[in-house]
């Protein structure tokens, strides 16, 4: 959800700006094969082709960066690539499922249409119509959410395909591979061939262990394996990931940290949401130049003292665990920018959370917040504010004060009446704050009715 809403502040902000983003061509197998400018052939995309190999037509593009290849059947990424020197990018994802992806989606278009005829049989039943609008809706939710249970469990069911063994022979160019949902059990034995790889990216797969071979990557920067089933990492020679900026692991089965991750020195990001930890090794204290720290739904009850202390952090995700209090120590990290503490137990925040000045975006959503403390109006940067699905009778007047508020979210509380003021934020671009203690259908609901329809004729975004 907050990756929408930030798409949507972007584009938003885009069209304000009157500036049109410039988006790099994308050169498809049929044009590419007949230009004779193969020179501007920049970002080539040859996916979904069943091809087994790379077409012998692609070398005579010397200036080639980007090769998509995702949807094939890729066995060999040929030394041969050298010739194109400025390749620097591949990508291999859902290599060899080609199968298994028609079957599914078979499988999709079948369960749609059942759906479909079991909506519009429910929808003429007489009883149907002796149901209110909540109930016509819910009926119909829950409808679609046996078929939608009935066809994730008929995927899940699904023998996965085998996946296609990719040979990787020694290529000096390409800085960049990403292989996602191939299936694969473990990393491609031959990966560290590519000798100058920045960035490697295996999310979705079923990889159980990252093998120390890619600690020979010496120039590795950012290396992911989101969503796979890694539950130790203890055997990694961190030391020798030196220049290891980026760390992704999150949606896999660790339950701890070894110590030996002090050892990425350089490390500016480490994500460890999605996983089944208890608690935060301290270890993680020691990766000085760490900005941002992602700790996403786990099972950590209490934040540990020493992320207060580490205070270079700009964003720290704290979000679906199951932490009851903050410390008043959280206003030691000044130089934070974005808090995400929402689906906790959290029913008040300590007033020393006005000392981190730097805030521009706080998501304490789906807590049991009630009120906030009055130093709330000293987080002047703040742009995004997400208090929805916690337990405000009011808005609190500090909230009106923040005045460079861009995206505010009330939503499911249980406020009684709404204040001129919503409507008085400067740069407010969102505004959501349906499903409260207000009916629409009263005669007082109409001075808000027209309070909403002025800032919607400002280009105001506003669900009430």
């Amino acid at each position: 959800m907050k990756n929408i809403v930030a798409l949507l502040l972007c584009l938003l902000s885009t069209v304000a700006l009157g500036q049109v983003p410039k988006v790099p061509k994308i050169w498809k197998i049929e044009e590419a094969k007949n230009t004779d400018k193969p020179e501007e052939v920049i970002f080539l995309s040859l996916k979904y082709r069943q091809l087994t190999k790379i077409p012998d037509w692609v070398y005579r593009f010397k200036n080639l960066k980007k090769l998509d290849l995702s949807g094939n059947t890729i066995q060999v990424i040929p030394r041969k690539l050298n010739r194109l020197k400025k390749l620097t990018e591949i990508n291999l994802s859902e290599n060899g499922t080609e199968a298994y992806r028609k079957e599914v989606f078979a499988k999709t278009m079948e369960f749609r249409k059942k759906t479909g005829a079991a909506v519009d049989k429910l929808v003429q039943e007489k009883t149907f119509f002796d149901l209110n609008a909540q109930q016509q809706r819910d009926k119909l939710d829950s409808l679609r959410a046996t078929f939608r249970g009935a066809r994730e469990a008929f995927i899940a069911s699904m023998p996965s395909p085998i996946p296609t063994k990719v040979k990787f022979e020694k290529c000096r160019y390409i800085k960049k591979i990403r292989m996602k949902d191939c299936f694969l059990k473990q990393v491609p034995n031959t990966l560290h061939c590519l000798v100058n790889l920045e960035t490697i990216i295996l999310d979705k797969n079923n990889i159980e262990k990252i093998p120390n071979k890619l600690t020979r990557l010496k120039k590795l920067v950012s290396l992911s394996f989101n969503y796979n089933k890694i539950n130790t990492i203890d055997h990694l020679r961190f030391r020798k990931l030196a220049k290891l900026d980026k760390l992704f692991l999150g949606r896999n089965q660790l339950t701890q940290i070894p110590s030996e991750i002090q050892q990425l020195e350089k490390l500016t990001k480490l994500n460890l949401a999605g996983n089944q930890l208890k608690q935060v090794s301290p270890a993680i204290q020691k990766l000085t130049q760490l900005k941002h720290l992602i700790l996403y739904d786990n099972s950590i009850e209490k934040i540990p003292g020493f992320i207060f202390d580490m205070r270079d952090l700009v964003e720290l995700d704290l979000a679906y665990n199951k932490i009851n209090e903050v410390s008043p120590k959280i206003g030691q990290l000044t130089q934070l920018q974005d808090l995400y503490l929402s689906y906790n137990e959290l029913s008040n925040l300590p007033a020393s959370i006005g000392d981190m000045r730097s805030l521009q975006k706080m998501y304490l959503h789906h807590n049991k917040l009630y009120d906030l403390p009055k130093t709330i109006a000293k987080l002047d940067n703040i742009k995004v504010l997400h208090l929805n699905n916690n337990r405000f009778m009011a808005i609190p007047d500090e909230v009106y004060g923040l005045q460079k508020m861009v995206d505010l979210n009330l939503a499911f509380n249980q406020l009684e009446e709404f204040d001129i003021r919503l409507s008085k934020f400067p740069k407010l671009k969102l505004l959501f704050i349906n499903s409260n203690n207000i009916k629409k259908g009263q005669p007082e609901y109409q001075p808000y009715r027209k309070m909403f329809d002025a800032m919607r004729a400002k280009n105001i975004v506003v669900n009430d």
